[in-house]
């Protein structure tokens, strides 16, 4: 209520570090921080109606500490969530990170002591995906990681020992490999993606296409494939290291 005549963006610029304690903060539009050393966010952040974007390291300069520090927390907002440490790191305990639209975008290292949850479209209209930069890694060890998205962009990587579960938020199918439905990892992706089990959930159909032994490698126990649809295994062949569980509701074609 009280950030409602705020028309524009609530942006935080610190020279020093940002902490949001105590108590939640609900900012009516977008919020931005820029800190130079850090930020530590102990309690649930919400942006109604814009973004969030923390940067803990917006000066670009290793003169401090420069990590963005979650305690178990909720970051929500209805049209992005963008983080940055450029020379920290972003760590966790159990954290849910949940947007629409633009999707939630991940440019450092997210070490987490707890499970992780990614919501990237949450009003499940197709337009919010995850962005893993490249050489960044979403590291939860042996707690569990789940992802639900319109899309996928993984240029970094995706690590648990536990399970990591990838959900298409709007129910336009998936597609493994080479072949493109809604939410589309490709084999070069699944290569970047280490898990003890990893499940694919979609409620409509799933394609498979050329996925190499090399890149399932990594899944160290079970692929599962869940889908509301049919489930087609097209053109070329794949290769899964690994045990392969293929649950379908309106049958399996395997073409190849």
């Amino acid at each position: 209520a009280n950030t409602a005549n705020i028309t524009g963006n609530l942006i935080l610029n610190s020279d020093a570090s940002v902490s949001f304690s105590n108590n939640s903060s609900n900012i009516t539009n977008s919020l931005i921080v820029d800190a130079h050393n850090g930020i530590t966010v102990d309690q649930n952040i919400t942006s109604v109606s814009g973004a969030v974007s923390l940067d803990g390291d917006s000066n670009n300069n290793a003169d401090g500490t420069d990590d963005i520090a979650f305690g178990n927390v909720t970051v929500t907002s209805s049209n992005g969530i963008t983080l940055n440490t450029s020379n920290g790191d972003i760590t966790s305990g159990t954290l849910t990170l949940t947007t629409a639209n633009t999707g939630v975008t991940v440019n450092d290292d997210l070490t987490a002591s707890g499970d992780v949850v990614i919501v990237a479209d949450n009003n499940n209209d197709g337009n919010g995906s995850l962005v893993v930069a490249a050489g960044v890694t979403i590291n939860t060890g042996s707690n569990t990681l789940s992802i639900t998205t319109d899309d996928l962009a993984l240029t970094g990587s995706l690590n648990s020992t536990s399970t990591i579960t990838l959900i298409d938020s709007d129910n336009s199918g998936i597609g493994l490999g080479d072949t493109t439905l809604g939410l589309n990892i490709s084999d070069a992706e699944l290569g970047n993606i280490i898990a003890g089990n990893l499940t694919f959930q979609t409620g409509s159909d799933v394609t498979v296409d050329n996925i190499s032994a090399a890149n399932s490698t990594n899944i160290s126990n079970t692929v599962m494939i869940d889908s509301a649809g049919n489930i087609t295994f097209a053109n070329n062949a794949s290769t899964f290291t690994n045990s392969l569980d293929i649950q379908a509701d309106n049958g399996i074609n395997v073409n190849q």
